[in-house]
């Protein structure tokens, strides 16, 4: 099925959630969070990203994973992921406890589509130490998309991974996961890249974004994904389709991810920075926005 043909699908089965002014909401993609090894490519901002996530438990943000959030295409056991990152897995935790943690699953975390797989390993753990298992993420689901509706104008935002119609990516995945964890996670080690991943291959990542583009246009959707690894934040007045792309969690500049609060859209940053003294601090940085979502409208 083509780009266009699946994305249709995963629209009209998407669950459907209304906000207004009140609410407020963060959304990353594509952290990939690894067992902090030579091959963990998120290991080098997991101190950047707990911050980031208790800033958002603090201001009382409902995170959206959408997608790839962790790397189940190098690494078999989610246990030695859930390991190495305790204590950023135990604020996500909270915000699931809160009613403000919703997840969307990648191509590398496909296999949480599986109510059986979420069971087993996200809804609790086991600890050792103790014996016995602990409450995770209980009774969590995971979507393929979501809808955003906001209540104020009925602007909508159609949110998805992205990896849906790249046939390797999406219905073959096993195949790709496997050549993945077997073949191209040693050669990675000798510093070469998996030329299937749209994020290391530039002419696969414009094709999927132009069809991509084209369906929120011939559909008049405005639609936030991210597995392509490269950020976008469109605007009415340079664009004419309203295709915004979070970024990812794995590169050495930071971290990106997009903010909704008080009823507009921001692109923003995660990033180390230095004062004038030479001191280190965690900012974040506004890269693009806001743009109100009564201008989405204005796309089309």
């Amino acid at each position: 099925m083509s780009i266009a043909g699946r994305l249709d699908q995963v629209y009209q089965k998407a669950p459907l959630i209304t906000f207004n002014d009140r609410d407020k909401f963060v959304l990353f993609s594509d952290l990939h969070r690894g067992r902090d090894n030579k091959n963990d490519d998120f290991s080098q901002n997991r101190h950047l990203f707990e911050y980031a996530l208790k800033y958002y438990l603090k201001h009382r943000f409902h995170y959206i994973e959408l997608g790839d959030g962790d790397e189940l295409w190098e690494n078999k056991r989610f246990w030695d992921i859930y390991k190495a990152h305790e204590t950023i897995f135990e604020i996500m935790r909270k915000m699931h406890g809160k009613g403000r943690f919703s997840l969307i699953f990648g191509n590398h975390d496909m296999e949480r589509k599986d109510e059986r797989i979420r069971r087993r390993f996200l809804h609790r753990f086991y600890d050792s130490y103790n014996e016995r298992y602990i409450p995770l993420f209980e009774g969590l689901i995971a979507h393929e998309g979501l809808r955003l509706e906001y209540k104020k104008g009925g602007a909508e935002l159609f949110l998805v991974h992205g990896h849906q119609g790249d046939w390797l990516n999406d219905r073959l995945w096993k195949v790709g996961r496997f050549f993945v964890r077997y073949f191209w996670v040693h050669l990675q080690t000798m510093g070469f890249h998996n030329p299937s991943s749209p994020a290391q291959e530039y002419k696969k990542r414009r094709i999927i974004e132009r069809k991509i583009t084209r369906w929120a246009e011939t559909r008049q959707k405005a639609i936030i994904m991210g597995h392509t690894h490269r950020t976008r934040f469109s605007s009415p007045e340079h664009d004419k389709t309203a295709y915004f792309n979070t970024g990812n969690g794995v590169h050495r500049a930071g971290i990106t991810g997009i903010e909704i609060e008080k009823g507009a859209l921001s692109l923003v940053l995660w990033r180390v920075s230095t004062r004038d003294d030479g001191g280190l601090y965690t900012e974040r940085r506004l890269v693009r926005g806001p743009l109100l979502l009564e201008k989405i409208k204005d796309f089309y």
